[in-house]
């Protein structure tokens, strides 16, 4: 769970034991029993699962995010520094494969590395370093994965698709407009409005590439990024964390 819905979840659970524990209090036969029994169990559940995550020494993560040697490989974003999840996995509670599984992360998600094993594990005659990963404010912890299913920002060369597209899409509160060139060069515009005020603008830049994740990234980076990830039909999906938001191709007729 991210840490929305385990607020979300704890608030419920919460609700249910007050009005429970009130109506076993007023009523020793209430049949609600069973019930506050059951959300107790569950409580108990989820502290237990939470107990068994190994978590490295306060001491050994970076205290500050001011660290910025240490969150080198990241980007920085408007919640904090993060990498990306190459592919949809599954972290350990512990460095080691024969740990129990803790947390599904799914492809372009963003996490935070928290913590570098700094020796190499021979896993299958291949040498790899576990990471303590954290969500993107790293307020979250999500448990250990390998180091090597992150992307960073250096894994990523230039991108020329060579043929003109155009996409619209939202991304949170803003709406936009890109416009690819065949040589990978972009112009992003977009607008946002709310709360009595109306926002827009324009940037340029040059599209990245990893394996079928795009990164368009801006001449002026700033703190909102922009990635896609591609098909063999040029179609562009959302990022993982604005999965759920618009995104299609425009396509322009002739007139006739």
């Amino acid at each position: 769970m991210k840490a929305k819905k385990i607020i979300i979840f704890l608030i419920l659970l919460l609700i249910a034991y007050v009005g429970i524990t009130y109506a076993t209090q007023t009523n020793q036969k209430n049949p609600l029993m069973p019930l506050k029994n059951l959300v107790m169990t569950i409580i108990q559940q989820k502290q237990a699962k939470e107990s068994k995550l190994i978590i490295p020494d306060k001491k050994l993560m970076p205290s500050s995010l001011e660290n910025e040697d240490f969150f080198k490989d990241h980007w920085e974003s408007d919640r904090g520094y993060f990498m990306l999840i190459q592919d949809d996995i599954v972290s350990r509670e512990g460095p080691s494969i024969k740990a129990s599984k803790y947390e599904k992360l799914f492809k372009t998600e963003r996490v935070r590395i928290l913590y570098k094993n700094v020796q190499a594990s021979d896993i299958e005659g291949e040498l790899r370093y576990w990471v303590f990963i954290g969500s993107e404010s790293g307020k979250t912890l999500l448990g250990w994965i390998f180091k090597d299913q992150l992307i960073s920002k250096k894994d990523f060369i230039q991108y020329e698709p060579l043929e003109k597209m155009n996409y619209i899409y939202d991304q949170g509160t803003l709406k936009s407009r890109i416009i690819i060139e065949k040589n990978g060069r972009f112009n992003i515009k977009w607008k946002a409005s709310g709360r009595g005020l109306f926002l827009k603008g324009s940037d340029d830049g040059q599209l990245l590439i990893y394996e079928d994740i795009i990164w368009a990234k801006k001449d002026e980076q700033d703190f909102l990024y922009n990635f896609f990830i591609t098909d063999a039909t040029n179609q562009l999906m959302h990022e993982y964390r604005f999965r759920e938001d618009m995104i299609k191709m425009e396509i322009f007729t002739m007139p006739k």
